[in-house]
């Protein structure tokens, strides 16, 4: 291994290291050489800014268990999108303030692309009285239909979301671009979670 990649594994062990518990001495030497074959300057970027993440809402830096731990990491080292890796470090920091990080939300980010990930931050956004019309949605994407009409299908495959009749609120199988595109409870937390943590916010609400 050559000199610099000595020094970047060591720098990734040190930064893992206080996201671990400290019974467990070697997780963060074990997590750091798994993640060694990936491109772990993402890794020690998206801890970096979960750890500012946690300062600015003045939140001490708590223990993440494995089954969290190395799926978000190699999860950032994957990455080839800053913005993901953004949102890789909004889901550490969340899992190291204690909030309610199921074990499926990093296979869930695994598989969005950007787009996914900015529709379904405007999803939630939106009124509950009209939840984002399909025709709002793909216009504020900037998204021909086709487009749109796969990804709201991965979307819906993944559990995040739905689409739901504007009246009987009853759940649509075909992408019709006048009815409501809504979040799941699944897709709420999701998507809260990879916004990082908030102080003001109940963990787990």
């Amino acid at each position: 291994m050559a000199a610099d990649d000595l020094l970047g594994l060591k720098s990734l062990i040190e930064a893992v290291r206080p996201f671990t518990d400290p019974v467990l001495k070697a997780l963060g030497e074990g997590i750091a050489e798994r993640l060694e074959f990936y491109n772990w300057r993402w890794s020690v970027k998206a801890i970096a800014r979960a750890r500012e993440l946690l300062a600015a809402e003045g939140i001490a830096i708590g223990p993440v268990p494995p089954k969290l731990m190395v799926p978000i990491l190699e999860g950032a080292a994957l990455e080839s999108e800053e913005e993901l890796v953004e949102r890789w470090a909004c889901l550490l920091a969340s899992a190291s303030a204690g909030d309610d990080v199921l074990p499926a939300y990093p296979e869930i980010l695994r598989q969005l692309t950007p787009i996914e990930v900015r529709m379904l931050d405007w999803i939630s956004k939106q009124p509950p009285t009209i939840r984002g019309r399909g025709h709002d949605a793909r216009r504020a994407l900037g998204l021909e239909y086709r487009r749109f009409a796969l990804l709201v299908g991965n979307l819906r495959r993944l559990g995040v979301a739905e689409i739901r009749g504007l009246l009987d609120g009853d759940q649509i199988y075909d992408v019709d671009e006048d009815r409501a595109l809504v979040l799941t409870v699944l897709g709420q937390e999701f998507i809260r979670v990879c916004q990082g943590p908030r102080r003001d916010e109940p963990l787990g609400a």
